[in-house]
């Protein structure tokens, strides 16, 4: 409603009051809460969704979007949806494995494996329904 009037009187070339600064705090509040809400339950739907899927054969494409010290996340491209793919499930000797987050690369032995916007066929290994939080590793 704010947003309607503010526009309303610009048209007609009014002044109006600028908004009170506890209801612009109360918005912004209100539209944090809604922004985490939607993405709760949208880590709710693909977690139901992808539940079966886990433990199987069953290969998605996935785009590499982040690599952190602890693996990479990759959002699978037919659904949208956030998965985790540890680093021992990238490799399993840790002192060969270096995960760089400012380059955004994988190494494996020193060669760049895996780098971001990589495009890599995935399985689910593990759905955790209590955290919403897909677990995936590289299809081999």
């Amino acid at each position: 409603m704010i947003n309607h009037r503010l526009l309303k009187a610009v048209i007609k070339g009014e002044t109006i009051a600028r908004p009170q600064e506890d209801i612009t705090q109360q918005m912004a509040e209100r539209r944090r809460l809604n922004r985490m809400a939607e993405r709760d339950v949208g880590d709710w739907l693909y977690a139901r969704f992808l539940n079966d899927k886990a433990g199987t054969n069953t290969r998605f494409a996935a785009e590499i979007i982040d690599v952190s010290r602890g693996g990479m996340r990759v959002r699978l491209v037919d659904n949208g949806a956030i998965a985790f793919i540890p680093a021992p499930f990238l490799h399993a000797v840790r002192d060969e494995l270096v995960c760089s987050q400012e380059n955004g690369t994988v190494q494996i032995k020193g060669e760049t494996v895996y780098k971001v916007t990589d495009v890599i066929d995935v399985t689910i290994a593990e759905v955790r329904m209590e955290t919403r939080s897909i677990i995936a590793r590289p299809a081999v």
